[in-house]
């Protein structure tokens, strides 16, 4: 068929091909219902609706297609662009509800045009605009899958991700944001960009290299349940999310950022494989050339690879270091306990709790990693639980003078220390923690008491070195623990 200037109102069930030329105007309607609607020439479409209800429709090798004040609507069926057909949108939507969409020719948009996905894109070549104008725009609601190849593709208009994104090739964004979104950089793959990422509630992955700067405002994620290597050649500045790196007996996840990363209240999730669970070994996660990383919780944990099922492991047999721009993981380091001594922050952590902070900056608690005795029955993390138990949970005390005079009510009127007492009713606040006690239970009781919080944890390793002179006999580890006190100013 070649005709133009045509007014039409057109439904194709079938084959149909248009070669040559054809034009629509004002108020025309091309529905493909099932079929194949093929374009192979040059096409020029003013105010038209086109709707793909099933079917497949098509842009043949080397046309050419312009869309002024239209719509393309995708229900199903497949849309195709062949190598080296472009079509052209100004002041048109296209707008994928449930198709698929296999584009290997160039997409150019205009000023008020715009694309949304909410299917599936697979994209082979570029998406570029015709005049630069910044208002253009590509929403991604589904999965867009830029796929591999060996040369570049360019997306020169804005990008806004809450869907997925996979990249499996060297690509070019203008610039970038997801909101409740994916992104998936593949190995040797390169994502580039002069403008920041905006990412929020978002997933980032991959083991590919991306070259932009992100900002993540809360809610994102680093890495996932594989391993991965991750290259963020920017600056980094992440609030509130969380971090995932998965170990195995040969490799782990690590995260290589090339300039300044500030990383803020996050949860370090840590996952040791069945296989090395037990090991001791030096892990290196995350670089970069300045780190600020303060962490609120950190969690440690076992996978079986094969069942994929998971356990919490023992937190404070493993160290969490930050030395000189480096986070790394030593694994079991040691048989060693932790005890929450301040709140304020410090160059390594072990795991657990709700504030272990690494790195500079303000905020969390320093854990104090204190040698227990293996003949104790209880750890020190259980005795410092046990006395904060009894103070915020059991409320014996009310006031400074009570505390002095009954030691947090582990003993009684003639300074008899009521053991039994401890193991039975408070010993479960320790273990249930891991024996570290949470900053939210901290501050809990020390506004409820009224009673500086720093003072209750001072007081807990006092006692803690009066259980082992008076009850186990341990000299040793008394001294350790007060030591400790003193160091922290207490007056024991």
């Amino acid at each position: 068929m070649a005709a133009e200037n045509y007014h039409i109102n057109f439904e194709c069930n079938n084959e149909f091909k248009i070669v040559g030329g054809l034009r629509t105007d004002n108020g025309s309607h091309i529905i493909v219902s099932n079929g194949n609607f093929s374009i192979d020439g040059r096409i020029r479409i003013n105010d038209t609706a086109i709707e793909l209800k099933n079917g497949i429709l098509e842009f043949s090798e080397s046309s050419n297609s312009i869309l002024f004040n239209s719509t393309i609507i995708l229900d199903r069926g497949d849309m195709k662009i062949k190598v080296g057909s472009t079509l052209e949108l100004l002041n048109t939507k296209l707008i994928n509800k449930n198709a698929n969409m296999n584009i290997n020719g160039n997409i150019y948009i205009n000023t008020n045009s715009s694309m949304t996905n909410g299917a599936n894109f697979k994209l082979n070549s570029n998406i570029l605009p015709l005049n630069n104008s910044g208002t253009e725009e590509f929403d991604n609601q589904g999965y867009f899958d830029i796929v591999k190849g060996v040369n570049e593709s360019i997306i020169m208009v804005p990008v806004r991700n809450s869907g997925t994104i996979n990249v499996g090739r060297e690509t070019t964004i203008i610039s970038f944001t997801s909101t409740n979104g994916t992104i998936i950089v593949n190995q040797n793959a390169t994502l580039h960009s002069n403008n920041t990422f905006i990412i929020s509630n978002s997933s980032v992955q991959g083991s590919g290299v991306i070259n932009s700067s992100i900002s993540s405002n809360g809610g994102s994620s680093y890495g996932n349940d594989t391993i991965t290597n991750l290259d963020i050649n920017g600056n980094l500045e992440s609030n509130q999310d969380e971090f995932i790196f998965t170990l195995d007996g040969k490799n782990s996840t690590t995260i290589n950022i090339g300039n300044n990363a500030t990383i803020t209240n996050a949860t370090l999730i840590i996952r040791v494989s069945n296989d090395i669970v037990n090991s001791t070994q030096n892990t290196t996660l995350l670089t970069s050339s300045n780190l600020d990383a303060t962490f609120s919780k950190i969690v440690f944990q076992s996978y079986d690879p094969e069942t994929g099922i998971q356990k919490q492991l023992d937190d404070c047999a493993h160290k969490i270091k930050n030395d000189k721009g480096t986070l790394g993981l030593l694994l079991n380091s040691n048989a060693k306990q932790c005890v929450i001594v301040s709140t304020t922050s410090s160059g390594s952590s072990t795991g657990g709790g709700t504030g272990g902070g690494t790195g500079g900056g303000t905020g969390g608690q320093t854990v104090v990693v204190v040698e227990e005795d293996q003949k104790s029955s209880l750890s020190a993390g259980a005795i410092a639980g046990i006395i904060v138990g009894i103070v915020c949970v059991a409320g014996i005390v009310g006031n400074l003078q009570d505390i002095n005079k009954y030691f947090f009510g582990i003993r009684d009127k003639n300074n008899n220390l009521k053991y039994k007492l401890i193991e039975r009713e408070y010993g479960y606040l320790g273990f249930k923690y891991n024996g570290i006690i949470p900053k939210e239970i901290l501050e809990k009781c020390s506004n409820r008491i009224g009673i500086p919080m720093d003072y209750l944890l001072n007081r807990g390793l006092c006692e803690t070195s009066l259980f082992h002179l008076k009850l186990k006999n341990n000299n040793k580890m008394a001294k350790r623990y007060y030591k400790k006190a003193i160091k922290f100013n207490s007056a024991c």
